[in-house]
């Protein structure tokens, strides 16, 4: 399976290097955007095996066959630059391995704080508790509701299940939307994926080998930008200052 997926995705990465190359190297624009997904599509299927790259040579030989597609990319975009451009690379969102799927509402229905309407959605006049439907990490709690209390259960939902380190931020100020406080974001343990629609079990195998994630403790995933025409690396930076980085360069 692995072998027919990068056979593919050869032809996809060259598809977007060559529209990627055309693209800068007209220059005759004073802002080029590019895009290019195929590490993303890659990394949801081969990521959790990751592990097995160090005793699998074949294993081994996907992921270097990524690092050298992006190298590919790097260069031909860098070289293309003129010398007056700044060139700016960024990711919208990390990867993470993963391996199940928890159903946090489901969950959270079994408690009571949560209903689901006919067509499986969540049915808000009748919810205290909810994780918000963009699985982004956002949970909507009533301002009914002890929070810190709701933040323990739901904790306490992964512990029971043998997984460590989940917990819950509180934003720096309280965001309410009718009657929910959107100021709390869910960081789960690692190596799982939480979803938010309904289900007859919390847990299930995963299908996929990789997901977004939208927060890492590595500093590498923290905001950085990667950069030509610096001559030092950017600092650790919140979202809210890229914009800044990118016209003080």
């Amino acid at each position: 399976a692995e072998r027919s997926l990068f056979a593919s995705l050869t032809r996809v990465h060259q598809s977007f290097y060559e529209e990627l190359s055309k693209s800068f190297v007209q220059q005759d624009a004073t802002l080029t955007v590019g895009y290019y997904p195929v590490i993303d599509v890659a990394l949801h299927e081969i990521l959790n095996l990751e592990s097995l790259a160090q005793n699998d040579s074949e294993v081994a030989s996907y992921f270097h066959q990524i690092m050298q597609w992006v190298e590919a990319i790097v260069s031909m975009t860098e070289k293309s630059c003129r010398e007056s451009e700044i060139m700016v690379i960024n990711s919208d969102h990390g990867i993470q391995p993963i391996c199940d799927i928890y159903f946090l509402n489901s969950y959270l229905a079994q408690l009571g704080w949560l209903t689901f309407d006919a067509q499986g959605g969540i049915d808000y006049d009748n919810t205290l508790v909810a994780y918000h439907p963009a699985e982004n990490g956002t949970l909507l709690i009533h301002r009914a509701c002890n929070a810190q209390e709701v933040c323990q259960s739901i904790c306490a939902f992964f512990d029971r299940s043998g997984l460590q380190g989940a917990s819950v931020a509180r934003l720096s100020e309280s965001t309410f939307q009718q009657n929910f406080d959107i100021g709390w974001f869910l960081l789960p343990p690692d190596g799982i994926r939480i979803k938010a629609s309904n289900s007859s079990q919390l847990v299930k195998p995963s299908d996929k080998g990789g997901d977004h994630c939208g927060y890492s403790p590595l500093l590498d995933l923290k905001g950085t930008l990667i950069s030509n025409h610096t001559s030092t690396r950017p600092p650790i930076m919140h979202m809210y200052d890229i914009k800044s980085f990118i016209l003080d360069c």
